[in-house]
Formats: C-alpha cells, structure tokens, sequence
C-alpha cells in the first residue's frame, strides 16, 4: 500500500475510533439517575434515647426523625480511633426555634481530636470499641 493510501486509512480508522468512543461516553455511562442518591446513618435519639439506622436522602441535614418516637431528634454516631469511643457531636441551636444542629468542624468531645469518623455497626472490631463518651447537652 502506497504512503498516502496508508495515511488516509489510518486517519479513517483513527476517526472511527474517536466517534465510537465518544458514543460509548455520552451514551452509557455516568448518568445522574445511576448514582445512588440514599446513605445509611447509624444515630442515637437524643429524645427517646434509641439507636437505630436509617437510610435517607443525601445531603439532608440533622436531626433526622427517630424512626421509634418519630421526634426530631436522631443524630449519627461518630468515632474517635484516639479515644476509641463513640459519640454524639456537640450540639447548638444556631437559629431561635429551629432544631439543635451539629457543630463543625466535629471535634471528639474528650480529646479534642479532629481526627474523626463517622460510626456504623460492624465497621471496628468490638475490641476497638471501648464504650460511648458522655451525650451533649441536649434541648428539645
């Protein structure tokens, strides 16, 4: 095959190629509706005092309705690896008449590390649990 011919081959395949990949992006994946739009919270009522998990939408803002006593009033667990406890964050109302929001950034409440995550059942061993720290103040 001569030098143009197999320039213009190339070129041809090389076009195709670029078509077809660009299909494949804008048509099959990455959709919005694929991504999920619900995560799990492992929280403590701090009306009724009942831990639960719960799934919700993303981005909604605490506190959440306790699925036992349907109050306002569930906020998710957070764990400290220094202190190797769990904890509610430390809680504020921000506005007159609205709930009680967590304060950020979460800082153990103990400790006083930043070095924090959030806490669902069966993600430590239960040797690396050593017990919950001291609830906030909280006011309904």
């Amino acid at each position: 095959m001569a030098a143009p011919q197999k320039n213009v081959l190339l070129t041809v395949i090389a076009v195709v190629a670029l078509l077809g990949a660009g299909f494949m992006f804008f048509r099959g994946g990455g959709r919005a509706s694929d991504a999920p739009d619900r995560i799990q919270l492992h929280g403590l009522c701090m009306s009724c005092k009942t831990e639960s998990t719960t799934t919700v939408r993303f981005g909604t803002r605490e506190p959440l309705p306790c699925p036992s006593c349907k109050a306002d009033a569930l906020y998710q667990w957070q764990f400290c690896p220094d202190c190797q406890k769990r904890f509610i964050p430390q809680l504020e109302r921000q506005v007159a008449g609205e709930p009680m929001r967590v304060v950020i950034p979460i800082r153990c409440p103990v400790c006083g590390g930043s070095n924090v995550t959030v806490f669902m059942p069966g993600m430590y061993d239960a040797s690396d649990i050593k017990g919950d720290h001291p609830l906030p103040k909280w006011e309904p």
